[in-house]
């Protein structure tokens, strides 16, 4: 059960995503294989209407102990893949949420 979301909003001009999405998509994969996440998403806004491209990844985590041990582990690695270039041209906004019952 996914208990929190971690969020990786990302963006960027159009020319920049067709650079950015086959590192991107081999990026979530590496990010699946640590014993920290479960589950992993992509996501487009279709209601983004500037030009640019916004991409959300969202990964699923159980526990705030997972979340620290990928803070702690593997994020400066994981976001240090990433070229500089790319870094560059691309506008990152990271945040996390809990899960909220309905009932």
């Amino acid at each position: 059960m996914c208990n929190y979301g971690y969020e990786v909003e990302m963006k960027m001009t159009l020319q920049v995503a067709k650079e950015f999405l086959p590192w991107l998509k081999s990026h979530m994969v590496e990010m699946l294989s640590l014993e920290c996440f479960f589950s992993a998403d992509l996501f487009e806004e279709v209601s983004h209407k500037d030009g640019d491209v916004l991409l959300r990844a969202v990964y699923g985590y159980k526990s705030l102990e997972d979340f620290k041990t990928y803070l702690d582990k593997y994020a400066g690695k994981m976001r240090g893949d990433l070229s500089e270039e790319l870094k560059n041209e691309i506008a990152f906004k990271r945040r996390h949420f809990k899960k909220v019952e309905l009932v």
